[in-house]
């Protein structure tokens, strides 16, 4: 399971740069397959409440298609890139 410290701070810093509400980054998680709400998404990134690496992936991988998209060189790290607690 993924350090919800560290997931939280990701995915707050990666939507924070990404220029998305939440509500759009939501979308884009839904685009990819998978039912990450908005009421959830704001507990990922503004709450250590427990979540799987599977629910991090997902909003890292959406992040990382914005950011290809606006050309930023920036990176949210998937669960098994994050630092050990």
């Amino acid at each position: 399971m993924v350090d919800a410290r560290r997931s939280r701070e990701a995915l707050a810093e990666g939507l924070a740069l990404s220029g998305l509400t939440v509500e759009e980054l939501a979308g884009r998680c839904t685009a990819l397959g998978d039912d990450v709400t908005p009421a959830l998404l704001r507990r990922m990134v503004g709450t250590t409440a427990e979540r799987g690496d599977h629910e991090h992936d997902v909003v890292a991988a959406a992040l990382h298609e914005r950011f290809l998209e606006t050309g930023e060189p920036r990176r949210t790290p998937l669960s098994a890139d994050l630092p050990a607690p």
